[in-house]
């Protein structure tokens, strides 16, 4: 049995995917303490070279950040349901740094990641998580989405 259990999304709508086996997973209570986190990343005050307004800046991250919340709650009340309660937590700053700070510090038995897709973990950026997968030192369980038509 773990202490504590690390789940991260991507705040795509792609993890519907992998919720039916990480539901069963989590099911047999192998946890004390399952904490699901997810990243947005701060709005860049500069865009094509042009300095965005510090106003829109807030509501650009004020819309990530609830799009974060939403994507976090409905998972919470889906496990709610079936009775395994779950700590959420949103990470802010760049994705990939965020979550390796966050998955070393926080005392985590085991590491629970949820890719998007092939692309997310062979090429371009998915690099930098890997690396940051390995500066983690926990075990790490990387989940397989359920084609669309075995999800639920």
């Amino acid at each position: 049995m773990y202490d504590r259990i690390l789940v991260h999304v991507d705040h795509k709508q792609a993890f519907e995917r992998y919720l039916p086996f990480l539901e069963s997973v989590l099911r047999r209570n192998i946890a004390k303490e399952v904490v699901l986190t997810t990243a947005v990343k701060p709005t860049e005050p500069t865009l094509f070279g042009y300095v965005l307004d510090p106003a829109d800046i807030a509501r650009s991250d004020a819309y990530y950040f609830a799009q974060a919340e939403e994507l976090l709650r409905r998972i919470v009340a889906r496990f709610a349901a079936a009775g395994i309660p779950i700590q959420t937590e949103i990470l802010v700053g760049e994705p990939t740094e965020a979550f390796r700070t966050y998955a070393a510090q926080g005392g985590f038995d085991l590491v629970v990641i949820a890719p998007t897709g092939r692309r997310y973990l062979l090429t371009g950026k998915p690099k930098a998580f890997r690396r940051a997968l390995r500066a983690v030192a926990k075990p790490i369980l990387i989940l397989q989405a359920l084609p669309p038509a075995q999800a639920s």
